[in-house]
């Protein structure tokens, strides 16, 4: 079973205003058909989406996003086109780079334009379908939405949804690209958030040793095992199930003023003091 369609292998490894962007610049309803339409929550697999057997069923709901073959080509160009970022200098791949699991592992803090500086590293972008929500600190509700908070952030991306909409209409290389891939003529914000997502989807870990150890086409070694059984015993309430993580928003154990970065984790979106440090579980 092929996994990724784009990648064939996996190395593991607020925008409240941008939102309401979003539903300001809504797109005019397209001629095109949906395909491979699917009932909330339906398993959809297909040559483009395609996952072990054994994961759960994804949480993100493609009948609203149906996946075509043109359409994750232009989420992968769009994905990689610093055009995205307001001086054309930093994509979604410079932070999430595809040979470490779509992370940032070549930095402790990722850094966008004019070489500024966030507050965190960027995580692993893969096995998006079943996240209940986004960000480290869980802050985003909708994969849809997400691009939208790099795009605005002034130390990221440092750019806004409407200039990055101008900027598409006007290169004709895009206007031809989504022609073909939405049948429209004027780029809104709906094509271009859910041609990123249409693309981030189809990142998928599924080929690890354990995979094929799961699938029965490998085995572990006795030490292996073992591990396997340390895991599970001791590890499973963060990071259980065949997705090594319960998606939770917890604090592991930092102090409320520990470290030396000024990422206050959930706090930052719920103005609570008990959220402090809060992060999302991360996939092992």
């Amino acid at each position: 079973m092929t996994c990724l369609k784009i990648y064939k292998s996996f190395s593991f490894g607020i925008a409240l205003s941008a939102i309401g962007m979003v539903m300001l610049l809504g797109c005019k309803k397209t001629k095109e058909e949906p395909q491979n339409i699917s009932k909330p929550n339906e398993i959809q697999s297909n040559e483009f989406f395609q996952y072990p057997s054994y994961f759960p069923a994804p949480v993100y709901d493609f009948s609203q996003n149906p996946l075509t073959k043109d359409k994750i080509a232009l989420g992968k160009m769009l994905f990689y086109d610093p055009i995205l970022s307001a001086d054309s200098t930093i994509a979604c791949a410079n932070c999430h780079q595809p040979f470490g699991a779509f992370s940032h592992i070549s930095h402790s803090l990722s850094h966008g334009i004019k070489r500024q500086f966030g507050i965190r590293n960027a995580p692993g972008l893969f096995n998006l379908a079943w996240m209940p929500n986004y960000m480290l600190d869980g802050g985003i509700t909708h994969l849809d939405l997400q691009p939208l908070a790099p795009i605005e952030n002034p130390v990221e991306m440092g750019d806004n949804l409407p200039n990055v909409l101008m900027k598409l209409n006007r290169d004709t290389t895009y206007s031809k690209k989504f022609k073909i891939a939405w049948n429209v003529d004027i780029i809104g914000s709906e094509h271009l958030l859910k041609s990123l997502s249409q693309f981030m989807l189809t990142i998928v870990s599924c080929n690890s040793k354990y995979d094929m150890y799961k699938t029965g086409k490998g085995t572990l070694t006795q030490r292996e095992l073992d591990g396997m059984l340390l895991v599970q015993q001791n590890c499973s309430p963060c990071h259980g199930g065949e997705l090594f993580t319960d998606f939770s928003i917890r604090n592991v154990g930092l102090d409320s003023n520990a470290g030396v970065t000024s990422d206050l984790g959930l706090e930052r979106i719920t103005g609570r003091k008990e959220d402090r440090r809060k992060f999302r579980s991360p996939s092992l």
